[in-house]
């Protein structure tokens, strides 16, 4: 009796064994080694062919796949632009004289337009200077340069009060070479005239240069400060522009009257004439070709 249930024991584990076998999916008990990789992969005969692949479901719009994005992936998406942008910005150029001018700036706040940066000029082959040529080049206003040199400076742009005026600009400037530091002021008004067909920008500033003392017996440190006053009438629709004006320097001691005109001919060129007075007596007149692009 006793070897008639070891023998209806053994059958149920064998029948329960092959039902396993035939439900679940063979796994092979031995791990994957470079000699028996060739036991996984198919046969060409069993490899599907081009006629078997849908090739229909990689034919999807890109832009469709937003659609479908929740509201908040979207705003993350397109915020990552802006912050990437808000990192510092290189721009350079070459100049007549042989050197290069880089200019660094990054935005600090966007509130009030703040922005902080730096101007580099970069001489290729600089020449060794003597003390008074060092000295004189400083004083000198448009020496050109015989040295890597670069200014420091911070520049914000706030509104202004009320109906006074609209825009306050302000701008500071370290110059180590040049031991200068500037400071520049402005206060603008807009006034649409005519349904917006002409506009009328009435602007004063106000600038002061500080020369420190330099390493040279008998020069002494001093202040410049400069006045102006413009007023500029826009029309929108040709794209011309007359500007008047007037300015008052602490070394000139007198007011030095302006008068000009300014013509857009296409996108970013214009022409721009001007006669001014100057210190002297005689009049100065200018004629200026202008391109400016932005990218």
């Amino acid at each position: 009796m006793a070897s008639i249930m070891r023998l209806a024991d053994l059958l149920l584990l064998v029948a329960a064994a092959g039902w396993t076998a035939g439900t679940l999916p063979a796994r092979s008990e031995a791990p994957e080694t470079p000699g028996n990789r060739s036991e996984l992969v198919a046969s060409p005969g069993e490899q599907p062919g081009d006629s078997d692949i849908d090739w229909r479901q990689l034919d999807v719009d890109g832009f469709t796949l937003t659609e479908d994005m929740p509201p908040q992936v979207l705003r993350s998406q397109r915020s990552t632009p802006a912050a990437s942008g808000a990192g510092l910005a290189w721009t350079s150029h070459d100049k007549a004289d042989g050197s290069a001018a880089l200019t660094a700036k990054r935005s600090v706040s966007s509130l009030w337009n703040a922005q902080v940066g730096t101007d580099l000029t970069v001489i290729r082959q600089p020449s060794p200077l003597t003390a008074s040529e060092l000295a004189a080049g400083r004083l000198a206003t448009n020496a050109p340069p015989s040295r890597s040199s670069g200014q420091a400076w911070a520049a914000v742009t706030a509104p202004g009060l009320g109906r006074i005026w609209d825009k306050t600009a302000l701008e500071a400037r370290i110059d180590p070479a040049r031991d200068q530091t500037m400071l520049d002021t402005s206060l603008s008004k807009s006034l649409p005239l005519s349904d917006g067909r002409y506009a009328l920008t009435l602007r004063n500033g106000y600038n002061v240069i500080q020369q420190d003392a330099l390493s040279v017996p008998g020069i002494k440190g001093t202040r410049h400060h400069n006045t102006d006053h413009s007023a500029r009438l826009s029309v929108t629709d040709t794209g011309t522009s007359l500007i008047a004006g007037q300015s008052l320097s602490s070394t000139d001691n007198k007011w030095l009257r302006r008068i000009g005109a300014e013509q857009k001919l296409s996108d970013g060129i214009s022409i721009t004439g001007a006669v001014s007075e100057t210190p002297q007596g005689p009049l100065n007149a200018s004629l200026t070709a202008a391109f400016k692009r932005t990218w």
